[in-house]
């Protein structure tokens, strides 16, 4: 809310997000449903300031090669100098690299959130001719707090999004079928894609909230996938989703293909998708749904 009247906001938008912690969301590297569009927060986290394992401060940002060097050949005796020339030896080693790249997971799966990802820091210089400069915050996003204490973070915040916000709430009768057009509903540039899968249907039913919000869905589907698309206009995206129905017909995928504007949005979005995933956890549907 901070950041609203100027026009900006933090991009990973999680579902907690009206309780979430920065700190949080650096630990678990968080991002939401509109990752396909902004990411996660590694992706957004810039500089930290930290306290190390042995009390002694540190500033971990961008870094070029040359002062990347520079950092590991100081003799200071300083530990972040230690954390530096350990990296260098580790990542600058042919057979680590070789190895990293054959068993860290591809580069295309994008939400492998936690975890040390060093093999994000192999693709930057000077390890990789050519890429992004090297910076520690890479590693530390993910890391779940066990690398430093952080006292300060530095963000990258994006332009609010357009003011217009349309689902696209497309009817399937098997979820293989869903998976199957979410891949030509990529192609249209959604700022999220959401599937509502038949278990989490069939828990709405018998929820006196939850059955409120199926005034969208038409017949017992097995799936539903929520296409979010934000446009300046409402027309822009009737535009987009006539689009993406077509495709999607074309292909022999969907049958029934809603699209919601304004409040009918929040009640039948990923928030809405969340409030009727916790009704399976009751004692009732884990009986239907051990």
């Amino acid at each position: 809310m901070f950041l609203k009247p100027y026009g900006f906001y933090f991009g990973p938008e999680t579902s907690t997000a009206n309780r979430a912690m920065i700190g949080g969301m650096v630990g678990n590297n968080s991002c939401g449903s509109n990752s396909v569009v902004y990411g996660s927060t590694r992706e957004h986290l810039l500089e930290v300031k930290a306290i190390l394992s042995d009390g002694s401060d540190a500033t971990f940002g961008p870094l070029s090669p040359d002062e990347f060097h520079a950092r590991c050949e100081a003799n200071d005796g300083r530990l972040e100098t230690a954390v530096y020339k350990q990296i260098r030896t580790v990542l600058g080693n042919a057979a680590n690299q070789a190895e990293i790249r054959k068993e860290f997971p591809k580069p295309e799966i994008l939400r492998r959130n936690t975890g040390y990802a060093i093999d994000l820091l192999l693709e930057t210089a000077p390890f990789t001719a050519g890429k992004e400069d090297f910076n520690f915050c890479k590693l530390i996003a993910g890391s779940e707090g066990t690398l430093a204490f952080l006292t300060e973070i530095k963000l990258n915040i994006d332009p609010l999004p357009p003011k217009e916000t349309g689902l696209m709430c497309v009817h399937f009768n098997t979820i293989d079928e869903s998976l199957r057009a979410n891949i030509i509903a990529m192609r249209f540039k959604p700022s999220a894609s959401e599937l509502i899968d038949h278990y989490i249907l069939e828990c709405t039913k018998d929820n006196i909230e939850q059955s409120k919000n199926r005034f969208f869905v038409q017949g017992d589907p097995g799936a539903i996938l929520v296409v979010e698309f934000c446009r300046n206009t409402r027309e822009e995206i009737t535009a987009i989703a006539d689009q993406v129905k077509a495709e999607m017909l074309a292909a022999g995928l969907g049958y029934h293909f809603p699209l919601l504007f304004g409040d009918d949005t929040k009640r039948s979005g990923p928030s809405a998708k969340q409030a009727s995933a916790s009704s399976a956890t009751s004692p009732a549907m884990k009986k239907r749904y051990p």
